[in-house]
């Protein structure tokens, strides 16, 4: 089933842009030195940065885009080129496709381990790097394990209640934030996707000693 997909935020310049063999979902906002952004997961899209991120747009033009196969990004043309390598060539294929020299990076969570990986291979091309809840140093086990607490926790002390902006906000969130993050958890639930994520977990890719990380479930 072939995925629909379309970020209506407005402000954004959108557009789909061919970097290697993939197509990219890519939204820039702003003006100024570019400011790319990579969302976590895997399996989910950049919507969730909708809106607070536009925050940011008075002091640099951030480029949006969907790693590949997830969100509004093509697919890989064989089943099993995803993972921490290949997501990280891909912002180095992005960042020539849109023709730009130097990059401030800000990953979060999964996409703080891209954006290290990136400016380790591409430091030339790396002005900045900026990350956002990524759990440096922790095995997957590790993460599973207090994830798995906190959400147990919380189901506890909010019986019925929608546990997920419980746990990944620390305050009442507006209606506008709600509705991009929900977008992003539909996309996680789609067949496609689900085939994307299958693919990640077969990546055995070990990142450098000091992070003690492999692969993300």
């Amino acid at each position: 089933m072939k995925k629909a997909y379309f970020c209506d935020y407005e402000g954004v310049r959108r557009r789909r842009v061919r970097a290697g063999k993939i197509t990219f979902w890519v939204e820039q906002e702003g003006e100024g030195e570019p400011l790319v952004v990579i969302h976590g997961g895997p399996g989910v899209n950049h919507q969730y940065f909708h809106p607070h991120l536009s925050l940011l747009a008075d002091s640099c033009e951030i480029i949006y885009y969907d790693l590949r196969g997830q969100g509004g990004s093509s697919p890989s043309p064989q089943e099993d080129d995803y993972g921490l390598l290949q997501d990280a060539e891909d912002v180095e294929k992005l960042r020539r496709a849109l023709g730009l020299e130097k990059i401030h990076i800000l990953g979060h969570s999964y996409g703080g381990y891209v954006a290290l990986e990136y400016a380790t291979q591409y430091a030339e091309h790396t002005r900045t790097v900026s990350l956002c809840s990524v759990p440096i140093g922790e095995s997957v086990e590790e993460i599973n394990r207090r994830s798995d607490e906190i959400w147990n926790s919380l189901q506890k002390l909010h019986p019925g209640e929608d546990i997920f902006y419980l746990f990944y906000f620390h305050k009442p969130v507006s209606e506008r934030t709600r509705y991009y993050n929900d977008l992003g958890r539909k996309d996680y639930d789609h067949p496609q996707t689900r085939k994307v994520l299958e693919a990640y977990e077969r990546d055995t890719y070990v990142l450098h000693p000091y992070l003690a990380f492999s692969v993300i479930p």
